[in-house]
């Protein structure tokens, strides 16, 4: 509910973040993220990270990476498959097999959606799997899998030992995320802590912290 979060939090004003501009104008300016960061014109979060979530597949077991998200769901990779372990991800992997576009995981009661079909993919995605993956992933899990269905983190932890793990895009696009920060509707009773907390997310977008966000985090910076 967008009244009640919009209670919740304290507008950005982005003049108060000098390092604020130096986010790639991509996101800035890109509807979809503009949409995600404001209510009714009013701008309530700033960026921070992101990362794309896509199919992680085993070049020394696959010599060609997936080209569709229906790989998940072929008959050739049973048990050979890790799932997202948040549920509603695994979702929106199967809505893109489905042809469905990629903001349709994020927005599905504003779309027609066959939930039949989605709920008996979901059954044949359960089949293939090895197991659902969740963190860390076991050694074991990296070496018997063709694919995994996750993002750059889990690319780099696969690839720490002896593997050779590689990023497929496939032809029906891929889910990206952001992180952003946003601040509490409670500071406006302190101008202090409102000024501390600009003062943190100007921090968090500097050149220093966005390189740790890359290298230490291995996740998209802003």
């Amino acid at each position: 509910d967008q009244a009640q979060l919009k209670s919740l939090l304290h507008p950005i004003n982005i003049d108060e973040m000098q390092n604020y501009h130096r986010i790639d104008a991509s996101i800035r300016n890109t509807a979809a993220f503009i949409k995600m960061d404001e209510i009714d014109g009013v701008k309530y979060g700033v960026p921070y990270r992101g990362d794309i979530q896509t199919i992680l597949y085993n070049a020394k077991k696959l010599k060609e990476a997936p080209g569709s998200w229906n790989a998940l769901l072929s008959e050739a990779h049973r048990k050979k498959v890790s799932p997202f372990y948040q549920a509603e991800y695994n979702v929106g992997a199967i809505l893109l097999a489905m042809g469905y576009e990629p903001e349709a995981a994020y927005n599905m009661a504003a779309q027609n959606i066959d939930w039949e079909k989605v709920s008996k993919n979901l059954e044949e995605l359960a089949l293939n799997s090895y197991g659902f993956w969740d963190w860390p992933p076991s050694d074991k899990l990296i070496e018997e899998c063709d694919m995994l269905y996750g993002y750059g983190l889990l690319l780099r932890f696969s690839n720490l030992k002896d593997n050779n793990w590689q990023v497929a895009i496939p032809k029906e696009g891929v889910q990206l995320w952001v992180d952003d920060f946003c601040i509490s509707a409670g500071v406006k009773r302190s101008p202090e802590k409102l000024k501390a907390a600009y003062l943190f997310i100007d921090y968090m977008l500097s050149d220093a912290m966005q390189i740790k966000v890359y290298e230490d985090q291995y996740y998209i910076p802003v």
